[in-house]
Parts: C-alpha cells; sequence; structure tokens
C-alpha cells in the first residue's frame, strides 16, 4: 500500500493498523479501538480518509490470506476479515459513504492514477510560460484529485470530469489536456453522465 508521509490521517490510519488489526482479541475490541481512534479527529472527511485506508488494508489482507487460506469457513483469521470489513464498512455508511470492494481504490489503481496526474503536470509546466496564476491553480486542483481517493471510484471521477469540464470551459486548458485527465478515469463523460 502507498503512503503519502505528508499525510497525518493516513499515518494514524497506518498506526492503527500495525497496533490493533493482528493484536485485537476479538472483532469487539477492534471496533471499540477503531471508535476510539476515530474520536480524536474532529473533521468528518478526516475520519472518512481513516476508515477509507483501514478498509482498504483490511481488504487486502482478505484478499492476500484467501490465496492461501484452506477452509475460510471455519478459520479464525478469514472470520476477522469477514467481521472487521463489515463493521468498518458499516461505519462508512454512517458517514454517507456506502462503498463496496468495487469503488475502494487498490494501492496499484492509486499509484497508476498518480503517475498519469504527475504525466498532466509536467506537460502543464511546459506550457505554463507567462501564465503562472492560472496554472498554479491547475497544479492545486490535480494535486487535490491525489488527495481525494477516500470518496470511492464513482465520486472521484465524477470529480475528475467535473474539473475537466470547469478547466475546458473557463480556458485554462485545452480540450487535449482535459481529455488526458478523463482517460485516467478509462470511461467517457456519456458513462459518468448515466452511472
Amino acid at each position: 500500500m502507498e503512503i503519502n508521509k505528508l499525510d497525518v490521517v493516513e499515518g494514524k490510519a497506518f498506526e492503527f493498523i500495525d497496533h490493533n488489526l493482528d493484536s485485537s482479541n476479538s472483532t469487539d475490541e477492534l471496533i471499540s479501538d477503531l471508535e476510539s481512534q476515530l474520536y480524536k479527529f474532529s473533521r468528518e472527511k478526516d475520519k472518512l480518509k481513516f476508515l477509507t485506508v483501514v478498509s482498504q488494508y483490511i481488504q487486502e489482507e482478505a484478499a492476500e490470506h484467501a490465496k492461501e487460506c484452506k477452509n475460510p469457513n471455519n478459520c479464525g483469521k478469514s472470520k476477522t476479515h469477514r467481521e472487521a470489513t463489515f463493521f468498518v464498512n458499516q461505519m462508512l455508511e454512517e458517514y454517507g459513504v456506502g462503498i463496496n470492494n468495487s469503488e475502494v481504490f487498490t494501492s496499484e489503481e492509486r499509484i497508476e492514477n498518480n503517475q498519469k496526474l504527475d504525466e498532466i503536470l509536467e506537460e502543464i509546466q511546459k506550457l505554463k510560460l507567462g501564465q503562472e496564476i492560472i496554472y498554479d491553480d491547475l497544479t492545486k486542483e490535480i494535486e487535490e484529485l491525489k488527495n481525494l481517493y477516500f470518496i470511492g471510484k464513482k465520486n472521484w471521477y465524477q470529480n475528475l470530469a467535473g474539473k475537466s469540464l470547469e478547466m475546458v470551459a473557463s480556458g485554462v486548458v485545452s480540450e487535449t489536456v482535459s481529455k488526458k485527465l478523463i482517460s485516467i478515469a478509462g470511461v467517457t463523460f456519456n458513462k459518468l453522465i448515466e452511472g
């Protein structure tokens, strides 16, 4: 899993994972510890991000364990993964996010999207000449996208499409750059509108 070392919320999520996930004696204890950790965050956005990072880790660990587990129905670790996933997803729903497994970005998807966004930023830097204010705003918008993976794939891609349309409509970027932004999502505007 890719870690953004500057992100306090992700750092706290990984500390929680390291200290609590495997050492909890029961799912109830794990959930209690998780609720205590969430209490430390005052912003809903931070709580949501924390839960999403924990959820993603649990899902990735469960998938790895499933590859070698001989009897998932009776395996204690598999049961813990199922219960932890259930309760973390329940907490996410309390914050208005019903993320199913297909909505959570994998580490690989995040890395791939970040690489594509970085390529666009490099291209924008080349075009920047004399228009620093506009391109600084654009750079800020793209960097912001890198920190929004916790909102789920559909919302993230819709956010990307909206930002792209807004930038083209205002003349900040060319249609070519906007198409590259949209290509990251791997979908067309029509699919986003229908979705």
